[in-house]
């Protein structure tokens, strides 16, 4: 059947009505109007699927949105209520200073897991992690000090910028950035009795915390020095 006769059945439907149509259809025993009567069922059951479909797919999806505060969500609040036990920190502490990797790892991201939760409790736990023999555990409790803002871990932060893995020599950095005016003085005390090694790095630190430039080695050293000498007169 061509395309023009299905065409045409339609404009048909729309101007007379399918009901009126198809009733003058069902008594006629033309073959076009026969034909027409096909056309009218193929065109309604594919009308009705399509409607079916979009009502579904409607309904499934058509959801307001509604902001939810992550500390009332089931999760945040989940977490809020989350008490990490004398018993589970020993655990940890033990784990961290197993002989297997995988087990050292493992007490690690649980241990990073839920630092937030208590970082009072937890800090010093991780602040004795960053001396672990493993650099991945150094790596990440250097991470997540900085994370927590633990702010009674810059001295040992800064001690950390002479890791001798670089990766976390260069996170040791980052948490000091992230721990702002504390880590800026703890950098700055190191460097005024000359405790760090990787005078690069604490001045990197002290570049982004202050926005100033230091040039690099010792001349930038004594210009950090000089600036911090400055900042502290001024704010006597």
């Amino acid at each position: 059947m061509p395309p023009s006769f299905f065409l045409a059945s339609i404009r048909f439907v729309l101007q007379r009505g399918s009901r009126q149509v198809l009733l003058e259809c069902l008594t006629s025993r033309e073959k076009a109007n026969l034909n027409r009567v096909a056309w009218i069922i193929i065109f309604s059951v594919i009308l009705a699927a399509a409607a079916a479909v979009v009502a579904v797919v409607v309904v499934a999806y058509k959801r307001p949105y509604i902001p939810v505060d992550p500390g009332q969500s089931p999760q945040g609040k989940a977490a809020e209520k989350t008490v990490v036990s004398d018993e589970r920190i020993l655990r940890l502490e033990v784990q961290l200073k197993s002989s297997e990797r995988k087990t050292r790892l493992g007490a690690m991201f649980e241990l990073a897991g839920v630092a937030e939760n208590d970082p009072e409790r937890l800090g010093p736990v991780l602040l004795r992690a960053i001396n672990n023999e493993d650099p991945w555990v150094r790596f990440l409790a250097a991470n997540k000090l900085g994370g927590i803002k633990y702010a009674a871990a810059a001295p040992a932060l800064t001690k950390v910028l002479d890791d001798a893995d670089q990766g976390v020599s260069v996170q040791a950095v980052e948490s000091l950035v992230k721990l702002g005016e504390v880590g800026l003085q703890a950098v700055m005390e190191a460097l005024a009795e000359n405790r760090i090694k990787n005078i690069d790095g604490a001045l990197n630190a002290a570049r982004r915390i202050t926005g100033r430039s230091f040039t690099p080695g010792e001349r930038g050293r004594q210009g950090a020095l000089e600036y911090w000498a400055e900042q502290n007169e001024q704010g006597r």
